[in-house]
Formats: structure tokens, sequence, C-alpha cells
């Protein structure tokens, strides 16, 4: 009857590792889950962060591009010259020297 016991005691005792080992494996499992999720969304949130950055970059292309457009129209580079003082010269003079010929406004 003691050795029964005994016997009872020790299948106990081993179940008990066994379920207390197969809880260890499931609790190593879940914190491994729950890591590996925080670690994909951090990932997530940083690639919606880059194609802001991308979308951001691709208008201020496009603005830059358009100001740049209108900026070099030759209407434009007209009235900015006009502006600093360049005008169309309305009668041109030339003088004459013993060999050459040069231009220059009256």
């Amino acid at each position: 009857m003691r050795q029964n016991q005994v016997v009872n005691k020790e299948n106990q005792i081993k179940k008990r590792g066994k379920g207390l080992v197969f809880m260890g494996i499931s609790f190593a499992l879940l914190i491994g889950t729950v890591v590996s999720s925080i670690m994909v969304s951090s990932k997530g949130s940083q690639l919606v962060f880059l194609e802001n950055e991308i979308h951001e970059s691709v208008e201020m292309a496009k603005e830059a591009k358009s100001k740049l457009i209108v900026s070099t129209a030759l209407t434009e580079v007209a009235v900015k010259a006009h502006e600093i003082g360049m005008i169309k010269a309305q009668k041109t003079v030339y003088l004459t020297s013993e060999n050459e010929t040069i231009a220059r406004l009256p």
C-alpha cells in the first residue's frame, strides 16, 4: 500500500511537471506573440509616416515645378524686366570710330 501511495505521488509530480512545462511554453508563446504584434504595428506606423513624407515631397515637387514654369514664361520675364527698369530701346544711335561701329542708346 505504501508503495502504491509513493507511485501515485510520483505520478502526480510528473503530471504537475508536465503541466508546468506546458504552461511555461504557452506563456512564452503568448509573450512572443504580443511582442511580435507590437513590433509589426510599430513598423506599420513607420510605413504610414514614410508614405506621408513621400506624398508631401511629391506635392512640393509639383508646386516647385509649376512655380518654375510660371516664372520662366516669356510674359512673366517681360513683366519682371519692366519692373526693374529694363525697357525696349526706342531709337538706336550708331557711333563710328575709325574701324569699329558702336551702338548706344540716345
